[in-house]
Parts: structure tokens; C-alpha cells; sequence
């Protein structure tokens, strides 16, 4: 399996229930059990609560070169409907100079609540951080579009 399959699948197994990735990983050829284990806890080490978001985020990502972050108003275009631990992710990943303009754009609680998620994240690996770039720049420019749409 190649290393890009182990991480998809690896994001795939942490959004189950550990009954079901014990029986899946248990099926599993013992050295693709063991990388598939690690990644596993590297995923559960950075907190993720929103399955969903961690497999768009695979789906997404590839191989390609660094990209590198989004304009200002496609990272809050990006960034809306996110909860305030994947916005910290977010930052993070590829904007953390611009909490300051998130801030400025988004309701105080919200704002409040991404600052004291930026101070528990431990540094996220890179691939997660080129996947989650990639993300908010597609779900920007979706949103950037949906809105010209409308007017």
C-alpha cells in the first residue's frame, strides 16, 4: 500500500467506532496493521472531532506541490460553518497570521473559542496541512461563487 493509501485509509478507520476498526484493522497484513495503528494515533493526537471534514480533506489531497494559503476572503469563505477547532486547524495549517482578520469577521464567541483551541493544537503534520489549505481553498472558491450566483 502506498503511503498516500495508508493515510487515506488511516482517516477512513479513526471516524469508526473502535469495535469496527479493531475488527477491520485485525483483517489487516500485520505491517499494514502496525503503520495503520501509528497514523491512527497521530490522528487521534491532533484532536479531530469532525470525521467528516478529516475525509474531505483526504478526498482532496494528493501528491501535488505545497500551495500555498488562500486570500483573505477565500480562507473565510472557507473557513464559514467550520466549528472552532477545525477554524484553529485551519489557521494553523496555512494562515497563522491571519487569526487577527478572523477575529474582525466572526462572532466574539467564536473568535474567543479558536483562540483557546490555536493554544492546545500540537503542530500538525504536513500532509495534514496541504490537505486542509486544499480544503479551504476549494470550499472559498465555492463560496465565493455560490455568492456572485446570488447577486
Amino acid at each position: 500500500m502506498s503511503a498516500f493509501g495508508l493515510r487515506k485509509a488511516a482517516v477512513a478507520l479513526a471516524g469508526l467506532h473502535p469495535d469496527d476498526r479493531t475488527w477491520v484493522l485485525e483483517r489487516l497484513q500485520p505491517s499494514w496493521r502496525y503503520d495503520l495503528r501509528r497514523l491512527i494515533g497521530q490522528i487521534a493526537s491532533i484532536k479531530i472531532h469532525d470525521s467528516e471534514i478529516a475525509r474531505e480533506a483526504v478526498r482532496i489531497s494528493g501528491d501535488e506541490p505545497t500551495l500555498y494559503p488562500p486570500a483573505p476572503d477565500r480562507l473565510l469563505a472557507g473557513m464559514h460553518g467550520l466549528s472552532p477547532s477545525w477554524c484553529a486547524r485551519v489557521l494553523v495549517a496555512c494562515a497563522p497570521d491571519h487569526m487577527e482578520v478572523f477575529a474582525a469577521n466572526s462572532p466574539p464567541a467564536k473568535a474567543n473559542a479558536v483562540r483557546a483551541e490555536l493554544l492546545t493544537l500540537p503542530k500538525l503534520p504536513p500532509k495534514l496541512s496541504e490537505a486542509l489549505a486544499r480544503l479551504v481553498r476549494e470550499r472559498g472558491e465555492r463560496g465565493m461563487s455560490s455568492s456572485k450566483e446570488m447577486h
